[in-house]
């Protein structure tokens, strides 16, 4: 992880893998997250996902930050396999360097996405456009794959 600049973070993709057939996963754009409720805080790499429309979807270890708050709103989101039923609720967001390092860029206000039913929660926190349209993202993808963001003025 470089830092590239007050205003700009480079991170490394996270490696892809394998499907259970064996085929190649292509490497996954990251990048690192501080989201903080109004008790509590959690850092976490996080997907981004340009077919999310929301700011952050939940994984399992997120809501324990929002425990006893009333969410914002409720929201259904829609998905290939049917309909997803979310609290939103809303966080301070920052980007952080690589592991949850110094090096932010301040997202402001950030809504999160948290499923009512445990298992629509996602395996990995996922970024969506929400957040994504604030930034300059630029996708490189080789044996030096990085994802560079920096917040537009």
């Amino acid at each position: 992880m470089r830092d590239s600049g007050s205003n700009s973070l480079v991170y490394e993709y996270a490696p892809g893998g394998k499907t259970p057939s064996g085929r190649e996963i292509p490497s996954i754009p990251v990048m690192w997250l501080r989201i903080r409720s109004s008790k509590l805080s959690a850092i976490s790499p996080a997907i981004i996902d340009t077919g999310f429309d929301g700011g952050v979807y939940s994984d399992d270890r997120l809501p324990a930050i929002f425990e006893g708050e009333a969410p914002e709103r409720l929201e259904t989101l829609h998905q290939f396999g049917g309909r997803i039923k979310c609290e939103v609720f809303k966080a301070r967001g920052w980007l952080l360097r690589e592991g949850g390092g110094e090096g932010k860029i301040d997202l402001g206000d950030i809504s999160v996405y948290i499923p009512i039913k445990a298992e629509n929660l996602a395996e990995n926190i996922v970024v969506g456009r929400e957040i994504l349209n604030a930034l300059e993202i630029l996708l490189k993808d080789g044996s030096k794959a990085f994802v560079t963001c920096a917040k537009r003025p």
